[in-house]
């Protein structure tokens, strides 16, 4: 059995929400009732809003990570560079001034 609720909601959130579903071609009562069955599995609202906290925090760290490989090898071809490596544009290796 369906009921219609008339929860209010910040318009901007609610039209980004919208979107957000018909993107994944899902309706939206729909993903609301998803959500609200993952909080009742869970037996907690804020535990299922903390642990999307969580999952953001941990991507963050995956990012900073990865970042942190890319800046390391752009280091090191940076250090190549400057053993002499590089040519400056319009010369060729070699030519001296």
């Amino acid at each position: 059995m369906k009921v219609q609720t008339g929860l209010r909601v910040d318009k901007f959130v609610l039209d980004r929400f919208k979107e957000l579903c018909r993107r994944e071609r899902l309706m939206m009562g729909e993903a609301v009732q998803h959500l609200m069955e993952a909080c009742l599995k869970a037996g907690s609202v804020t535990l299922v809003l903390r642990s999307e906290a969580l999952v953001d925090a941990g991507q963050r760290k995956a990012d900073e990570s990865k970042l942190k490989g890319v800046l390391a090898e752009l280091r090191g071809v940076i250090k190549g560079c400057g053993d002499g490596g590089m040519v400056r544009y319009g010369e060729r290796q070699g030519d001296t001034h």
